[in-house]
């Protein structure tokens, strides 16, 4: 993944953990790092805060 620069070197570990972690969905303001993944449901910090948080704020 790092030599074909699929995945920014800087966010390998992060990925990693996410995708071997098993996670649902994958937050990051990255945009690079969002269009180089699709094994995560992929948002951006707004989208998360629209999808998730905003229906359970009072």
């Amino acid at each position: 993944m790092i030599d074909s620069k699929i995945i920014p070197t800087e966010d390998i570990e992060i990925y990693l953990s996410a995708k071997y972690g098993q996670a649902d969905c994958f937050v990051s303001g990255n945009r690079e790092l969002l269009k180089a993944i699709a094994d995560f449901e992929c948002l951006t910090i707004d989208d998360f805060i629209n999808k998730y948080l905003k229906t359970t704020i009072f």
